[in-house]
């Protein structure tokens, strides 16, 4: 892809919206007429890709012709994509239901004797989620006096960040962190980019203004993430 390609469809798909006749992008000058293109979906709803092609350096008009033929070849082509994508998401969405299925048959299991091994559970579970392509697991529970939620296992990529070490959050102050707001609220939180919440933005300049307890990875984990609340 060239470097005009990609300038051109940064700009293009900022505003350019799908016209309801044919699904092809409405593109606006200078690049209407020169380009046309077509968006497609995503393995996830919040992973959009694009399919476009024309002029990206000089501009030139495309012939009427060019247009209808090119406009033909990308409809197809965004069809056939969105139909291998549609395919690859119930696999996935199976994948998901039979490794969580199994994950809880496991807790329930181990719930239901007498736990001798907690940190061997949630190393199951975390295996279990780390191959659905997570990129870091966390387990917090809550103390026995349910004064503190404790960071218990960590799995992950990055083994240099002591997780579990940084994160012990007094359940009176619900908004001290993620995981005491969602034990407070009693409901599952989905974030859709850590970099942006205030519950993570407060906890990333908490830990980072203190010395030796810089926690990069909670500014640069995943952007989504879901909190819950776990108890043994």
């Amino acid at each position: 892809m060239s470097p005009e390609a990609v300038v051109a469809g940064k700009e293009i798909l900022t505003e350019a919206g799908a016209r309801p006749d044919d699904g092809l992008l409405s593109i606006s000058p200078p690049w209407e007429g020169a380009v046309l293109g077509v968006r497609l979906k995503g393995l996830w709803a919040d992973q959009p890709f694009a399919a476009m092609a024309g002029d990206f350096r000089g501009k030139r008009l495309l012939s009427h012709e060019r247009l209808r033929l090119s406009g033909e070849l990308i409809k197809a082509f965004r069809d056939a994509h969105d139909h291998a994508v549609d395919l690859r998401r119930d696999r996935q969405l199976l994948r998901f239901r039979e490794t969580f299925e199994r994950i809880t048959r496991e807790i329930v299991e181990a719930l239901g004797s007498q736990i001798l091994d907690v940190d061997g559970v949630l190393r199951s579970a975390a295996t279990g989620l780390r191959s659905l392509g997570y990129k870091r697991v966390f387990f917090s529970l809550v103390d026995p006096g349910e004064l503190h939620i404790n960071g218990v296992w960590d799995e992950s990529d990055d083994p240099q960040i002591n997780l579990p070490g940084m994160s012990k959050w007094p359940l009176a102050k619900p908004t001290a962190d993620v995981q005491s707001f969602v034990v407070s609220t009693k409901q599952y939180l989905l974030i859709e980019d850590a970099r942006q919440h205030y519950l993570t933005l407060l906890v990333s300049a908490q830990t980072s203004s203190t010395p030796g307890n810089r926690t990069p990875g909670r500014r640069s984990t995943a952007s989504r993430c879901k909190a819950g609340r776990a108890r043994l």
